[in-house]
């Protein structure tokens, strides 16, 4: 009930811009186009705003949903799993060079361990098996490079050097969120060149029907003038 309140709001909101524009610049349109026009205005506006809306939207409804699912995942290790070492203490990151293996384990382990209840709360099996892999690819990267440079650059680390249950869900919430903004911008950038297109193209016409106009004026007034 709430979603259709927000989008009757919305569309509302779109609808009053639509007319405001109308009002400003479609006006000047020569009477012939001006009913079609505003018609297509009002389109345009609604439909920039609705998606614009339904965007941001989605990308808080992801947020949430992401978080919330962490949030489940990591309870359930806790209380279910609490005599699992990597559960209880997690992976201190110093002691990679010592034993990569160990690691690679104990997210084989976890995995084991969220994958049924994963199910139980829904999570669709393609979308669990992307993020397995994908935590699974960037510790091997991050494996590589705590090697190399001797620290962690590791979003799935926590304050304390450790990677933990909470923390490798952290990182996946965050790399999977920097998708979607990215996402969300391009959306965004999308729907801001369209109204730019929309604008400059009609101040033009407007410009150009005003000029036109106030020629006709003034021929008109010449004429009576003469008469």
């Amino acid at each position: 009930m709430l979603i259709v309140i927000l989008y009757a709001i919305v569309i509302a909101l779109g609808v009053y811009f639509g007319v405001l524009y109308n009002k400003r610049i479609i006006k000047d349109y020569q009477e012939s186009d001006r009913r079609l026009n505003y018609f297509i205005t009002v389109v345009v506006f609604v439909t920039i705003t609705v998606i614009f809306f339904s965007v941001i939207l989605a990308r808080f409804k992801i947020d949430s949903s992401l978080k919330n699912y962490s949030k489940q995942l990591n309870q359930y290790a806790i209380n279910n799993y609490s005599d699992n070492d990597f559960v209880k203490n997690g992976f201190d990151m110093t002691k990679i060079n010592e034993n990569v293996s160990e690691l690679n384990k104990s997210v084989s382990e976890l995995d084991s361990v969220l994958h049924i209840y994963a199910k139980e709360l829904g999570i669709p099996n393609f979308l669990y098996n992307w993020a397995n892999n994908f935590i699974k690819k960037e510790l091997q990267k991050k494996a590589v490079i705590v090697n190399t440079v001797g620290k962690s650059l590791n979003s799935f680390v926590n304050k304390e050097n450790f990677i933990t249950v909470s923390s490798l869900l952290n990182g996946l919430r965050t790399a999977v969120m920097k998708t979607v903004d990215t996402i969300v911008f391009v959306i965004v950038f999308i729907l801001l060149i369209v109204l730019g297109i929309y604008v400059f193209a009609s101040l033009s016409i407007a410009a150009k029907a005003k000029k036109k106009g106030d020629a006709q004026k003034r021929e008109a007034q010449e004429d009576i003038r003469f008469v």
